[in-house]
C-alpha cells in the first residue's frame, strides 16, 4: 500500500498534497468493499425470500385428501412403528 501511494503520488502530482493522504483514502476504500458485498449479499437475500414466499403463496401446496388420510393412519401406529413407516 505504501508502495501504491508514493507512485501514485508521484505519477500524479496535483492528485494529493501527500502520499500518506492516498495511502490512507486507498486503504479506506480496500476497506469499505467487504461491508458493501456483506449489504449486497443481505439485501439480494431478502430479495430472494420475499421472491420465493410470494411465488409460494400464490401456488400453494395442498396435499390430497388420500395423503391427509394415510398420514392420519400413520399417526394412529405406535410409535416405533411409526418410525420404520416414515423411513422407508
Amino acid at each position: 500500500m505504501e508502495k501504491f501511494s508514493e507512485r501514485y503520488c508521484k505519477c500524479n502530482p496535483k492528485a494529493f498534497t501527500s502520499a500518506d493522504t492516498a495511502y490512507v483514502l486507498a486503504y479506506s476504500v480496500i476497506c469499505s468493499i467487504p461491508m458493501l458485498i456483506i449489504l449486497w449479499l443481505r439485501t439480494r437475500c431478502q430479495l430472494m425470500i420475499s421472491s420465493l414466499y410470494e411465488r409460494i403463496s400464490r401456488n400453494e401446496i395442498k396435499m390430497k385428501e388420500d395423503d391427509c388420510l394415510c398420514r392420519e393412519a400413520v399417526n394412529e401406529l405406535p410409535r416405533y412403528i411409526r418410525f420404520w413407516t416414515l423411513v422407508s
